[in-house]
Parts: structure tokens; C-alpha cells; sequence
């Protein structure tokens, strides 16, 4: 695959998130029937924060741009006349247009 191709997901970030919340909710009810060592309650708290820190990271995700569509946005957003620089205003606008994720760094 190239840099220019995407893998299309049959389903959307929306319905995973979706998805999870409906098996968070039946985990829960799971964790609280087993009540282990009588710390149900608990357990099922541990598993609202699992799951809830996944759902917050996949919403933020919904939200995010690849760096294709920031290079058109930025590419159509300076007239011709301008000297296609990034300027303090230019990132100062980029960031609070977009929520941006940084590219994991390779060690």
C-alpha cells in the first residue's frame, strides 16, 4: 500500500464507539453478577474507567484530519500571492481549527 491509499473500515468510528458502550454495559452486569472477593461494585467501576478512556480516545479520533487534508486546507487557505511560509498566525489558526495528534515517534 501506498502513502496516497486509506484502508476503508465497513463500519464507522461512531458505531465502534457505539459498540462499546453496549459491551461496557454487559461486562458491567457480567463483573457485578460474579461479584469476586465481594468487590463487584468495584470491579464494575474499573471496567466503566477501561472503557470509558477507549470511547474518549475514539471520539477525539472522529474528530482528527490526516495530514492530506491539513495540506489542502493549508494549500487553499494562503492566496497565490502570499509566500507559502507557516507564520505564527498560520499555526496559531491551524490550531484552533483542528485537534491535532501527533505522529507516534519511532526509538
Amino acid at each position: 500500500m501506498n502513502s496516497q491509499e486509506t484502508i476503508k473500515m465497513p463500519w464507522s468510528v461512531q458505531q465502534t464507539i457505539e459498540d462499546l458502550k453496549l459491551i461496557k454495559a454487559h461486562y458491567q452486569e457480567v463483573v457485578r453478577a460474579a461479584n469476586r472477593d465481594g468487590k463487584g461494585e468495584q470491579d464494575v467501576e474499573e471496567v466503566a474507567f477501561d472503557f470509558d478512556r477507549a470511547i474518549a480516545a475514539l471520539e477525539k479520533m472522529e474528530n482528527a484530519v490526516d495530514s492530506g487534508y491539513l495540506e489542502d486546507w493549508y494549500i487553499n487557505s494562503v492566496s497565490q500571492d502570499d509566500e507559502p511560509v507557516w507564520t505564527e498566525s498560520h499555526i496559531e489558526e491551524l490550531c484552533n481549527d483542528f485537534i491535532l495528534i501527533p505522529k507516534a515517534v519511532k526509538k
